[in-house]
């Protein structure tokens, strides 16, 4: 957290400076091998690609009202303490609430507001691939706050953000594709509203549970000076996302065949 609110500073002082250009060129970079995966693994069906686009910028721009929200919130409970400081049950409520509830929120309104009744959304799988692009755009604005706020030197910025790629990145990619499975699912159930409502909780619930967890670990980790048995927990965790995600992925294929 400390690091967003420096780097929401810094990006407005800093926003000709060289170094802020390279590293929003490089997150760009990151970001767009990351939509492309996304369109990769689209079916012969594939989305247009200018929506694809708008849904991530729309997923970067939410970040920023949800750090101005969260950030203000997290200081007046907590201060600038180092939230690894924390003891264990702090630590959850911190990542869960101030930080998931917040961020899996934000990605569900532009889901909500921006895809979930536009005419191309006319299949269930739809919905996972485009909660995966909005989560791609969020960690997009999200990497760039944090590699600014380090306060670091050009080459350890680049580091940190080419880490975040390929770590913070995915738990927003695979985030975001839970609550838009469900609400590919939601969208065309015939059972009644109510079970469509459920579906979409449900979906925003398990987002908030898998984001907190992965934050909570890292926390833990960091708490316990990187123990070896924490980070293959983490690893163990971040895999199981992973197949969480590529299973209903061939699942919800089914249910673009078949009444739901």
């Amino acid at each position: 957290m400390d690091n967003l609110i420096i780097g929401l500073k810094n990006f407005i002082q800093a926003a000709n400076s060289y170094q802020s250009a390279i590293i929003v060129i490089v997150a760009g970079l990151f970001s767009f091998l990351w939509l492309f995966f996304c369109w990769l693994i689209e079916d012969k069906n594939k989305e247009p690609k200018k929506q694809l686009v708008r849904l991530f910028f729309w997923g970067a721009s939410v970040a920023i009202p949800v750090a101005l929200v969260a950030i203000p919130l997290n200081y007046a409970l907590f201060g600038s303490r180092n939230p690894a400081t924390f003891p264990l049950w702090l630590i959850f409520v911190n990542t869960f609430i101030f930080q998931s509830l917040f961020e899996e929120c934000g990605k569900y309104a532009v889901l909500s507001d921006k895809i979930y009744h536009h005419p191309a959304f006319n299949r269930p799988r739809d919905g996972m691939i485009y909660g995966m692009v909005v989560g791609l755009g969020f960690a997009f604005t999200e990497n760039i706050l944090y590699s600014i706020g380090s306060n670091a030197g050009l080459w350890e910025n680049l580091g940190l953000l080419t880490m975040r790629t390929f770590i913070s990145t995915s738990t927003h990619f695979l985030t975001g594709g839970i609550i838009g499975y469900y609400m590919g699912r939601a969208k065309f159930m015939r059972d009644g509203k109510k079970q469509s409502l459920w579906l979409i909780f449900k979906g925003v619930f398990l987002a908030i549970c898998f984001h907190g967890l992965y934050n909570s670990l890292l926390l833990i980790i960091s708490k316990n000076n990187g123990a070896v048995w924490l980070i293959a927990v983490w690893a163990v965790y971040i895999i199981s996302v992973y197949y969480f995600i590529f299973r209903n992925l061939r699942k919800i294929q089914k249910l673009d065949r078949f009444s739901l």
